[in-house]
């Protein structure tokens, strides 16, 4: 009886588990994603309700999608009338253009001081 309700319980568990989304660190299963949960971002954005992993409170997305704390996010972006500054992924050209893409903005280019500010626009 004891064997019985043992394999019962496991299977209950190994189901659960198994139904469930995994999550790297630092996130958490939500029923909506917040796409701009990210250090280049740090708002909440109205898209599209789809369920996944989103980092935990005071955590951000950082250019490799990994959940950090957002004292190590660097300073808060700057939005100068659709000019967007920020890391973006810079000095890496084609990341700063997929940064600028995703805020469906034209252009996307590394500038400044040792090129590490994404200028969009």
């Amino acid at each position: 009886m004891y064997n019985r309700s043992l394999f019962l319980v496991s299977c209950i568990l190994l189901v659960a588990v198994a139904s469930s989304q995994y999550c790297n660190w630092n996130e958490v299963e939500v029923e909506c994603v917040n796409e701009c949960n990210t250090c280049g971002q740090r708002t909440v954005c109205v898209t599209d309700c789809t369920p996944g992993c989103d980092c935990i409170p005071g955590f951000y997305r950082n250019w490799y999608g990994i959940c950090i704390p957002e004292r190590y996010c660097g300073p808060a972006p700057i939005d100068d009338g659709g000019v967007v500054a920020d890391d973006g992924g810079c000095p890496r050209q084609f990341l700063c253009q997929r940064s600028c893409r995703r805020r469906g903005l034209p252009g996307g280019r590394c500038v400044g001081r040792r090129r590490r500010t994404c200028r969009c626009g």
